[in-house]
């Protein structure tokens, strides 16, 4: 391994994928998490956020609950299914109680109702990224 790719390496903390219909809140997203030494994939399709996230390179993926093509939590669901371990952040403009615990019996580790701030998102990250090493520590 090159020196480069060495520290290349050893900045980035992780993989994310975010799933969002709107092109601002994956930027935002971007934006934020990028310098922060996290990878970052983003896709506006349900679709492809299942094929993308059923493929196993991620370590979180952040799911918008609410877009054209199809629901957040069939993709939560297609993504956990296929890969367990992948940590699942759902976001939504249309938050409810009810809502917050049927994604979390789904899987989701974090909910968090738009609009959120850069510290809540990087917070909810790093709060997922701890239990993604936890479970491959345990493995």
């Amino acid at each position: 391994m090159s020196e480069a790719s060495a520290r290349q390496c050893e900045k980035q903390k992780g993989k994310i994928l975010v799933v969002d219909d709107e092109l601002i809140v994956c930027k935002s997203c971007v934006r934020v998490l990028a310098p922060e030494g996290y990878s970052v994939t983003t896709t506006q399709s349900g679709r492809e956020g299942i094929e993308r996230g059923a493929s196993g390179d991620f370590d979180v993926a952040i799911v918008d609950l609410k877009m054209p093509d199809m629901d957040g939590m069939e993709v939560l669901h297609a993504i956990k299914e296929k890969q367990p371990e992948v940590q699942v952040i759902v976001i939504t403009g249309y938050s409810t109680a009810s809502t917050a615990v049927d994604v979390i019996k789904l899987g989701a580790g974090e909910y968090l109702p738009k609009p959120f701030t850069p510290d809540e998102l990087l917070a909810a990250v790093s709060r997922a990224m701890k239990s993604r090493r936890a479970i491959a520590e345990n493995r």
